[in-house]
């Protein structure tokens, strides 16, 4: 079941990217990733897409964080979950009409894989996830995020993520364009 929702997503994808990138207009980073159907479960990470990524140093030895875009329609439960990472980062998530969700560590903490939990996702369209080093700096490092999408209510989004006040996304905005 999850390798045919894989080639069901990348087929999707496939088939949607030229026309995306032809219709111009929309300014978009990374790759665009669409889980079909949001699922009716309260199983954690029940059917999720699995995302392998890198973070890199570039030529400067400066960080590049790592950008995907994932998929939801409105008022869904959206959890992105990093499995695996061989070094220590933080999950930032923006939505379509820039509302921002922030995680650096899970409660407690012992467990510093992030975690961000939308309940009740504000609008339909591409939310922007980026992958970076919690302080901007480490070495080349993999991890692996998981993205799904479920009902809303699901166990996978209890105790969501709190969206950033107006006055604490710009200051994250100035962080990340660095």
């Amino acid at each position: 079941m999850e390798l045919r929702r894989s080639v069901l997503a990348w087929c999707t994808l496939i088939a949607v990217a030229p026309a995306l990138t032809l219709a111009g207009g929309a300014a978009w980073a990374g790759m665009q990733v669409i889980d079909l159907t949001a699922e009716v479960t309260d199983e954690i990470n029940f059917n999720t897409q699995k995302i392998r990524g890198q973070y890199v140093l570039d030529v400067n030895g400066e960080g590049q964080p790592f950008f995907v875009q994932v998929w939801a329609d409105v008022g869904e439960c959206l959890r992105l979950d990093v499995e695996t990472q061989q070094e220590d980062f933080e999950l930032v998530v923006v939505s379509p009409d820039g509302t921002v969700w922030r995680n650096d560590d899970r409660a407690g903490a012992a467990d510093r894989r992030p975690l961000v939990k939308i309940n009740g996702t504000p609008k339909m369209g591409f939310y922007t996830v980026q992958v970076s080093a919690f302080n901007g700096g480490l070495d080349t490092a993999e991890f692996r995020l998981k993205y799904g999408r479920f009902n809303v209510g699901s166990a996978n989004c209890a105790l969501p993520t709190a969206s950033l006040t107006p006055t604490q996304a710009p200051e994250k905005a100035a962080k990340l364009g660095q």
